[in-house]
């Protein structure tokens, strides 16, 4: 998975924040990895006309959960990777 671009809405609704990683788009709310939180698959950047998330973060502007909820998106898409090779 690529490098992700994170957009925040500033809290208009629970899925706060947009995340953009190797071309899929997945919404995330402030605490994505609780069970109280949101962290889903919301489709493919391109099936997003105009896609408004909110303002694009900084590197340094990304709050940690937000974080560790995209690595571990990043280390299933590599395991998802290496199982659907495994079927080839």
């Amino acid at each position: 998975m690529a490098k992700a671009r994170v957009y925040d809405n500033g809290g208009t609704s629970f899925d706060r924040y947009t995340v953009v990683a190797g071309g899929d788009v997945f919404v995330m709310s402030y605490n994505p990895l609780s069970l109280q939180g949101m962290n889903q698959w919301a489709g493919k950047e391109s099936d997003f006309e105009g896609l408004d998330g909110g303002v694009l973060l900084r590197e340094d502007e990304i709050p940690p959960e937000i974080r560790k909820a995209v690595a571990v998106r990043q280390v299933q898409a590599l395991a998802m990777e290496d199982y659907d090779h495994e079927g080839s």
